[in-house]
């Protein structure tokens, strides 16, 4: 359980968009706006496996491993400076202060895959493990405050998750830990679009949808074992 903050960056590309300010044949091909938000980021993450290890030989064990990982990102987006490009640069390149979006997005992985430890000596353990998700879910959910639009998405696919650390008694109840873990997330389905105020209110479609993330973990901590 935790919080950060940072920018959120957003780029909107559209193929042909011929007469949506007014000028018929007008072709706008490629990124039309792009804008850098201030966020303050609410993130909930659990993780539990279960692996069983072989020792086929004295110092390197091998066993099956199995887990659920439950991720919660949600995203308070405010103080927007939004570019327009070509013909959008009058009309979309302005500063907005104060709340403008809030998203957030929930991803369900459960997995299996491999777990392995190999000792060397007795003072030096290094483990590694490579899990493996056919079927990964991602929904998430996108509301625009500033245009009352709301868009909820519900995606499937898959996931790996690649781990290695390594730990290092270099002093008696003293344990060095470094590590880290690299996962990926691919899913694709469908986003639900509505406007629920403001001229278009009532307005509703589908659209093609894809939520993807990679995350790269790196730690390191000293431990007492008492």
């Amino acid at each position: 359980i935790g919080h950060g903050s940072g920018k959120m960056k957003d780029s909107d590309w559209i193929d042909d968009d011929a007469g949506l300010l007014g000028i018929p044949g007008y072709d706008h091909p490629g990124k039309d706006i792009y804008s850098e938000s201030d966020i303050k980021l609410r993130a909930h993450v659990v993780n539990i496996n279960a692996s069983y290890n072989f020792w086929p030989i004295k110092n390197v064990s091998i066993g099956p491993m199995a887990g659920y990982r439950h991720q919660f990102f949600k995203y308070d987006v405010k103080n927007t400076n939004q570019i327009g490009y070509d013909l959008y640069d009058p009309f979309f390149t302005i500063y907005v202060r104060g709340r403008t979006l809030e998203y957030e997005v929930t991803y369900y992985i459960p997995y299996f895959g491999l777990n392995s430890n190999i000792l060397l000596g007795k003072r030096f353990r290094t483990n590694l493990n490579f899990g493996y998700a056919p079927w990964a879910f991602a929904k998430d959910r996108d509301d625009h405050l500033l245009r009352y639009k709301l868009s909820e998405g519900d995606t499937d696919g898959y996931a790996y998750i690649a781990n290695v650390n390594a730990n290092w008694n270099f002093m008696a109840h003293l344990y060095l830990s470094i590590g880290g873990e690299y996962m990926k997330i691919h899913t694709t389905g469908t986003q639900h679009q509505s406007f629920y105020a403001g001229p278009y209110v009532g307005m509703t479609f589908d659209v093609d949808d894809k939520i993807t993330s990679s995350q790269l973990l790196l730690y390191g901590m000293i431990t007492y074992r008492f």
